[in-house]
């Protein structure tokens, strides 16, 4: 018996000894110093976005984006504001979860023209280009989203939308270091209650913050020309709870950093394993799986009903990706106590870039 329990706390001890850890960051920081080259105070991870994104230098390397996606179960909605140095954009898309289809547009600026962003996740985003305007304008506890742009083939695009900022919400920022010259600061932010009103052409949608959910994936960093990377995120109820995922892949492995959370009632339990990802890349709407190798923290099945693809060609520029929309199955391991997902809608990307 002593040996069987001394084997079994040996077990214990050298799985523990496994699980990888991450330095909590609690206080404000920059993401570079003077000279434009990463800050090592600044990596690791926090609950609210204590850096702040000062980069300098690096000409055509530099990625900023604003990425807000709203889902409810009829509909899901992307309004994104973005400056890779050499291109700026402002795009929209909203699919149909019952029909399965989908509308956009992109309205691209050379060089970064026309967009306006801050160092600070609460800062403001803008976009302006002859008729296309949009705009994230924060204040203490909500996110205004505005936006018009014309040319559609329905007719003219229009956004007017709150994103409320629950009091206490905490959120998942990371730093990931490639090296001290490419370099990534995210921020990840779900399960925020949604408002207002969409129209495209003679199409109305009206979201209802008691059942819509926004996310932001707020990006500023120094990238690598090729890279790859699965993302997952969801948001929505089970049953008492309000839950929300963000998890990801590949572009992390080896830098010692990973933007895996679980946010569970506006609380973060970060995840500091690398997930491994099960997918099918001929048929991506086949079912995904998804899991934390060393513990039981997450297991989630993934099955897609429509897919985004995306994929662009231009010599020194390809991006390739698909991003599918489903919903998540499974259990995952928070706050003391394995919590079931039923269906909670979201999405599940993979895409290889050269940019």
């Amino acid at each position: 018996m002593k040996a069987r329990r001394a084997r079994r706390m040996s077990l214990i001890g050298e799985y523990a000894m496994n699980i990888p850890t991450e330095k909590e960051i609690v206080s404000p920081v920059n993401l570079c110093d003077d000279s434009g080259l990463l800050n090592r105070a600044a990596v690791g991870w926090s609950r609210v976005p204590l850096q702040k994104g000062n980069l300098k230098g690096a000409f055509l390397r530099k990625k900023r984006w604003d990425y807000w996606c709203i889902t409810s179960d009829e509909f899901i909605f992307s309004l994104t504001i973005a400056n890779v140095d050499y291109v700026g954009l402002c795009s929209f898309y909203i699919i149909d979860c019952a029909k399965k289809e989908m509308y956009e547009k992109t309205v691209a600026t050379p060089f970064g023209a026309g967009v306006e962003q801050g160092e600070l996740v609460d800062s403001p985003a803008r976009f302006s280009w002859g008729r296309s305007s949009a705009s994230f304008v924060h204040d203490p506890s909500s996110i205004h989203m505005k936006a018009f742009m014309p040319g559609h083939k329905l007719g003219d695009f229009s956004c007017d939308l709150t994103i409320s900022k629950p009091a206490g919400h905490e959120t998942l920022n990371v730093v990931v270091p490639w090296d001290d010259r490419r370099f990534q600061f995210t921020s990840k932010q779900n399960t925020m209650p949604a408002s207002g009103k969409v129209t495209l052409g003679g199409i109305t949608i009206e979201f209802d913050a008691s059942k819509s959910f926004a996310c932001l994936d707020y990006g500023r960093g120094i990238w690598p020309y090729s890279i790859s990377w699965n993302w997952g995120s969801c948001s929505g109820r089970s049953g008492a709870d309000i839950i929300g995922l963000n998890l990801g892949g590949k572009w992390t492995d080896g830098t010692g950093s990973t933007e895996n959370g679980i946010c569970l009632n506006g609380r973060l339990y970060k995840i500091s394993e690398e997930l491994v990802w099960e997918y099918d890349t001929k048929n991506f709407l086949a079912p995904w799986k998804i899991r934390t190798p060393l513990s039981k923290d997450l297991d989630l099945n993934f099955v897609p009903f429509f897919n985004r693809r995306g994929h662009t060609d231009a010599v020194v520029l390809k991006m390739c990706a698909d991003q599918t929309f489903g919903r998540y199955y499974g259990t995952v391991r928070a706050d003391g106590r394995d919590v079931p997902l039923d269906g909670v809608l979201g999405w599940a990307e993979h895409v290889v870039n050269r940019w």
